[in-house]
């Protein structure tokens, strides 16, 4: 049997430098942009949820007993990692978030008191940001050689 190798713009990223924990995609690739556009969406929406979770929770954390107001946390918490975990697999593949995330909690802060999740996401901009660029710019182009094409 033959191989065949072919350039498919993906990158190759190791999480915190380690070779085992690597993320590949395709930056330029439409169905990951609109994956990752429908994310920021849906987390933006799913965020109010959350935040009104954790409202009635301040209004009803004195009635409630310290381990019950605990526990009522954690699920709040736990609920707020699966919807991160799940948004990310849905954009990088299944399995994607515990690779990236491994034993930590995306909701979790760091130690620079910013939520781990965020951390990623930091990261990870600068990264798409000049391909998604650069796909648009040549978007236009291909636009513009057209216009110039019916024009004519």
């Amino acid at each position: 049997m033959k191989d065949i190798s072919f350039d498919t713009g993906m990158i190759e990223l190791a999480i915190q430098g380690d070779k085992n924990r690597v993320l590949r995609f395709n930056p330029e690739d439409v169905d990951f942009q609109n994956s990752l556009f429908a994310m920021l969406d849906h987390a933006s929406e799913k965020m109010k949820e959350f935040e009104q979770s954790a409202k009635e929770y301040d209004a009803k954390v004195n009635q409630l007993g310290e381990i019950e107001a605990a526990k009522e946390k954690i699920k709040i918490q736990c609920d707020i990692d699966n919807f991160i975990k799940n948004e990310i697999d849905g954009v990088f593949g299944a399995g994607i978030a515990n690779m990236i995330f491994q034993e930590a909690s995306p909701s979790a802060k760091s130690s620079s008191g910013q939520y781990i999740f965020m951390n990623f996401f930091d990261a990870l901009l600068p990264i798409i940001q000049p391909e998604i660029k650069k796909r648009n710019e040549s978007i236009q182009k291909i636009i513009a050689d057209h216009r110039k094409k019916v024009i004519r």
